[in-house]
């Protein structure tokens, strides 16, 4: 009855929260990896590519950048050309 549809709905939610908190905490880790890789390389990215990093969410896509600053020789081979 009721209490059971509250029941059902409070452990979908809960594990939703859960899945989303993974993937929030997975994307901060993502994030991390790019900047920690970038300075060992010797590079400091500007606070615009830092904002176009941190503005990523799609975890595809910084898996992409992660290895692109694995193998980075400027800051230009992980974000692009300089805008302006």
């Amino acid at each position: 009855g009721k209490a059971e549809g509250k029941a059902e709905g409070k452990a979908e939610g809960k594990a939703e929260g859960k899945v989303e908190g993974e993937r929030v905490g997975a994307i901060n880790a993502y994030h991390s990896a790019v900047v920690e890789l970038l300075y060992a390389r010797g590079l400091t990215p500007t606070p615009s590519q830092l904002a176009r990093l941190n503005a990523d969410a799609d975890p595809e896509s910084l898996r992409d950048t992660i290895r692109r600053a694995a193998l980075a020789s400027t800051l230009d081979d992980v974000f692009g050309p300089a805008e302006g």
